[in-house]
């Protein structure tokens, strides 16, 4: 229950920020927040996304000095803890192209894959592998339970 509360707070961080086209870049267990003794009228507890200092606008153009304004890391410059880094903001070390909110979705995936199994993403995994893995978009690996729910079909799963 507290999963399922966690991922729909964060999901209506999420859609608030995106809204107003704002990539929040750093969605991991370690920025939620809970307060358990703040309870909502449905007894659940207030859960609330925190850490915005890597927070930027959507593709703006003030500073193509500052990756706090553009999206694009320097060259030389790895953005973000790679185990929840979007494959988008890897690839943009190498190759210098824009990424958008499509990186925050990867990251509440992540999200979700650490509130479902407690395990981080790309878990028991040296950091070179996650390099590659990410290169090539490869997500990290699902526990069996989790890989027959993403096989399911979705009138199965209504």
């Amino acid at each position: 229950k507290l999963a399922l509360c966690i991922a729909r707070d964060v999901a209506c961080a999420l859609a608030e920020l995106h809204s107003k086209h704002i990539i929040h870049h750093d969605i991991k267990s370690k920025n939620v927040l809970i307060d358990l003794e703040m309870k909502r009228t449905d007894g659940t507890p207030v859960v609330k996304l925190c850490d915005f200092d890597r927070a930027f606008p959507l593709r703006s153009f003030l500073h193509t000095c500052c990756i706090a304004h553009t999206g694009i890391p320097p060259p030389d410059v790895c953005v973000g803890t790679p185990r929840w880094m979007a494959p988008e903001v890897f690839q943009a070390i190498h190759k210098c192209n824009f990424y958008g909110l499509e990186v925050d979705i990867w990251l509440f995936g992540c999200l979700l894959l650490e509130l479902l199994t407690l395990q981080v993403p790309y878990s028991g995994l040296p950091e070179s592998n996650i390099h590659d893995l990410l290169q090539t978009g490869k997500r990290p690996q699902l526990t069996d339970e989790l890989e027959a729910l993403a096989s399911l079909e979705e009138p199965a799963m209504a």
